[in-house]
């Protein structure tokens, strides 16, 4: 977290103002107490050059608070203007390898990049938990925004270099739009982070429903606390199908929550939230310790050989938070090989930028992990990934899937896909199958592996071991 060392941070917001400003000068930091109620403030920058935990580090602080409610002024509010919220994710990853200041660097190279995109007109700011920018531009049509954040997300999520060293950043862009009215800075800084989607690369726009959704979602965030609390976290497995001869290759383990009320709530709703709490890696420890006592128990039972595979879910914001380093923790505990262990990403959370993405996966390949992009073929820009050898498994679209009996152009974008991917030795599953019609039509195409309720739907681990011995 940027200017963590300070003695007096403790939860706050913080910023740093930006505003044609010079390198030194843009990184000291402010407390913007006009947007933002706090109490208390991060300083405590090297390139900064502000002190370090003394008094005198108080009086600069202090020096500079003033300095800051005299530029805010000049921005109290908005008219016919657009407040752009930015959040990163990936510095923290930064900081552990090349330290606080190397991701200070970086971090100084993005806003020069973003300053130098968007030109004198745009005013930046910094008023963030962590790393992240505000920035406020003279536009408020939609359409016109969109392509340009669009070409934003895609500059800050570029492959960034500190020492030759290549490292990964995405970002996630809350918009809020000022047309015809005036609106307070500090309304129009929330509305905008109300804004924020859940998913790295995403941009979404403040909408008068939002609200109600973001209150839900700091509901759900308490839900998910007491449920981490009372282990109301499971796993069940679906079975992969060989469509040829009908035996079962492996399974994915899919998390589900069946909360105190007996409420089943489905992974898409709450993992989105549980990503951005720092107990994701209690989730993440708790998934990884099912599977591998569930797997351990079907080699006890004889059910499994070495090419019995499991396929985890992860997102790219759970591999940034270590979810590879826990599961190698717990393979060497249960004296496990990471071989038959697919990590399973989906393709529209590498779409913006795949090369951004490509050391994680080749660590992951590294490591021994297998690599699998799910939902594949809604976006040929992740066809390097087959092409280039950095995934093993790919698994079609359901939606693809769905269309294959009644739309031609279906089947033959599965035949053309299945066919560069067996060339480069890149397995092919078609997910979602709940027909047999659909079933011969994947097979004609040249995909040989299925999974869905057709064949079978997700069961407990327990019924799995009847399912591979036929019962």
């Amino acid at each position: 977290m940027l200017y963590s060392n300070s003695w007096f941070f403790k939860n706050s917001f913080k910023g740093f103002a930006m505003d044609n400003m010079d390198q030194k000068d843009s990184l000291q930091a402010i407390h913007f107490n006009d947007i933002i109620d706090t109490q208390h403030l991060d300083f405590g920058s090297a390139l900064s050059e502000l002190p370090y935990e003394d008094s005198d580090g108080r009086f600069a602080c202090a020096s500079i608070l003033n300095c800051a409610k005299k530029k805010i002024q000049q921005v109290s509010s908005l008219k016919n203007q657009t407040l752009v919220y930015v959040s990163f994710s990936g510095f923290e990853i930064v900081e552990r390898q090349v330290g606080h200041l190397g991701a200070e660097l970086l971090f100084v190279s993005i806003i020069d990049k973003l300053k130098g995109f968007l030109g004198t007109t745009a005013k930046l700011y910094n008023p963030m938990l962590g790393y992240g920018l505000i920035f406020v531009v003279p536009e408020t049509s939609e359409s016109r925004l969109k392509k340009n954040l669009i070409q934003i997300v895609s500059l800050l999520s570029a492959p960034q270099y500190i020492n030759r060293e290549v490292h990964s950043i995405s970002a996630r862009v809350g918009v809020f739009a000022v047309a015809n009215q005036m609106i307070s800075f500090k309304q129009a800084v929330r509305n905008a982070r109300c804004a924020l989607p859940f998913h790295d690369g995403h941009i979404a726009f403040y909408s008068n429903d939002i609200e109600t959704h973001d209150q839900d979602r700091f509901f759900l965030q308490d839900k998910i606390e007491h449920a981490i609390d009372n282990n109301e976290f499971d796993l069940v497995y679906q079975c992969v199908h060989n469509i040829e001869n009908g035996k079962i290759v492996g399974v994915e383990a899919l998390l589900r929550w069946c909360d105190f009320l007996n409420d089943h709530i489905a992974p898409n709703e709450f993992m989105p939230i549980a990503n951005r709490s720092a107990r994701v890696k209690e989730i993440n420890l708790c998934v990884i310790q099912k599977a591998l006592s569930d797997y351990k128990s079907w080699i006890r039972k004889g059910l499994v050989s070495d090419s019995f595979k499991i396929w985890f879910n992860v997102s790219i914001h759970q591999l940034k938070m270590g979810f590879v380093s826990q599961l190698m923790n717990q393979l060497d505990a249960f004296g496990l090989d990471p071989k038959s262990f697919f990590i399973e990403i989906q393709e529209s959370a590498l779409i913006n930028n795949v090369d951004s993405h490509l050391d994680d996966l080749l660590q992951l390949k590294s490591l021994g992990f297998g690599v699998s992009i799910d939902s594949f073929g809604s976006d040929l820009g992740c066809l390097k990934l087959i092409t280039e050898g950095h995934c093993d498994y790919i698994k079609i679209d359901k939606k693809i899937v769905s269309d294959i009996c009644s739309e031609k152009s279906k089947e033959n974008f599965v035949r053309c896909l299945a066919n560069i991917a067996n060339h480069a030795n890149v397995g092919v599953i078609a997910i979602g199958v709940e027909s047999q019609s659909q079933g011969e039509a994947l097979l004609n195409c040249g995909c040989k592996l299925a999974q869905g309720y057709f064949y079978s739907k997700p069961m407990k681990p327990e019924h799995v071991y009847f399912k591979v011995m036929g019962g």
